[in-house]
C-alpha cells in the first residue's frame, strides 16, 4: 500500500516536471514552481508517515492530505490562467484525486485501528 502510493506521487511529479520544459520563464518560476514544492511536500509527509508510529503517522498523512488539496486548487488555476492545456489539467487533477483516496484510505485505516486499540485496551 505504502509503495503503490509513493509511486503515484513521484508519477505526478514526473508529469509536473516535464511540463515545465515548456514553459514560460515567469510561469515556471511562478505558479508552476509552487505545483513542484507542493507535490514535493506531499511525498515528504507520505514517506515521513510511512516511517512514523501510529498517532504521528496519521498527523503526517493529513498534512500531505492538505497540501496534495491545494495542489488540486493550483491546478484549477493553472488550467484557468492557460499555463497547462485542457489535457494536462484533466490528467493531473485525476492523478491527485487518485492519491487524495490513497491517503484518505490510509488515514481511515490507522484511525479505526487506533479506535480498535484503544477500545481493547480499556477491556
Amino acid at each position: 500500500h505504502t509503495l503503490s502510493i509513493i509511486e503515484k506521487i513521484r508519477l505526478l511529479h514526473a508529469d509536473i516536471y516535464n511540463i515545465s520544459h515548456r514553459l514560460s520563464k515567469h510561469d515556471k518560476l511562478g505558479i508552476h514552481k509552487l505545483t513542484e514544492h507542493l507535490i514535493m511536500k506531499v511525498m515528504e509527509f507520505t514517506i515521513e508517515g510511512a516511517l512514523k508510529t501510529n498517532f504521528d503517522k496519521v498527523t503526517m498523512l493529513e498534512l500531505a492530505r492538505v497540501k496534495n488539496e491545494v495542489l488540486k486548487h493550483i491546478f484549477r488555476t493553472e488550467y484557468e490562467q492557460k499555463v497547462i492545456t485542457e489535457k494536462e489539467y484533466i490528467k493531473l487533477s485525476g492523478q491527485a484525486v487518485e492519491i487524495s483516496k490513497m491517503l484518505n484510505g490510509w488515514i481511515r485505516y490507522m484511525t479505526e485501528k487506533a479506535i480498535f486499540i484503544k477500545k481493547d485496551d480499556s477491556v
